[in-house]
């Protein structure tokens, strides 16, 4: 099939709508076989994968924090989500602090 076509890491970064650096970055740090996977390209499962860990950085996860998500320990992603919307939670409260304080300071 088509779509179990192999793509090279040009393609596999249009398709993710990221450039080819993010992309090789993403895979040198998250993949034991990243030199292999840039030899060989990026497969359905590969692109799954970084598909994943595209949607986890544009919510603003570390790779760290995606590397223990997605390592593959069940239940690892859940604890990992909940830590960053706690981070999350806690940068918009002090965000809507400052936005008092300049509301008052306009008054």
């Amino acid at each position: 099939r088509a779509s179990d076509r192999y793509l090279n890491p040009a393609e596999a970064a249009a398709r993710l709508n990221i450039s080819a650096e993010a992309l090789r970055l993403n895979s040198a740090a998250l993949a034991s076989d990243a030199l292999g996977r840039r030899l060989a390209g990026y497969g359905p499962d590969q692109m799954k994968h970084a598909a994943d860990v595209v949607a986890l950085r544009n919510l603003g996860l570390s790779l760290a924090q995606i590397a223990r998500a997605l390592g593959g320990e069940p239940g690892a992603m859940e604890p990992a989500l909940a830590a960053h919307q706690t981070a999350l939670e806690i940068e918009l409260q002090a965000l809507r602090g400052k936005i008092d304080r300049v509301r008052d300071l306009r008054a």
